[in-house]
């Protein structure tokens, strides 16, 4: 391990357990060998991207903070907001998403 990237990686746990949070005491794993000479597998398979599945114009990263703003300000309650947020499309970031991570806890 790059003895910079270990200086760091010690001072992150040591400000952690200051802050309280309990973290295991783990040991390094070993990086694996990879064999010599392999290239890397691409999909080859012609596929559609998740925005193009849902028929979404591409739109810029300012028209979709945009957007988002507009949608969550329309929202009258936390289901309403929740609803919202699973159906937006956030461009690359929502491409490969499996669900929408929403709230945990009493939403009163």
């Amino acid at each position: 391990m790059d003895k910079s990237f270990q200086a760091a990686f010690e001072s992150v746990l040591d400000w952690w357990d200051a802050m309280g949070v309990e973290v295991p005491k783990v040991a390094p794993a070993k990086p694996k060998a990879r064999p010599k000479n392999t290239a890397i597998k691409t999909q080859t398979s012609p596929t559609k991207s998740a925005s193009q599945k849902r028929n979404t114009p591409s739109l810029s990263n300012a028209a979709r903070i945009t957007a988002a703003e507009t949608l969550a300000k329309s929202a009258k309650d936390l289901a309403a907001l929740k609803m919202a947020m699973a159906s937006f499309d956030a461009g690359t970031l929502t491409d490969n998403a499996v669900q929408c991570v929403f709230s945990r806890g009493n939403p009163d």
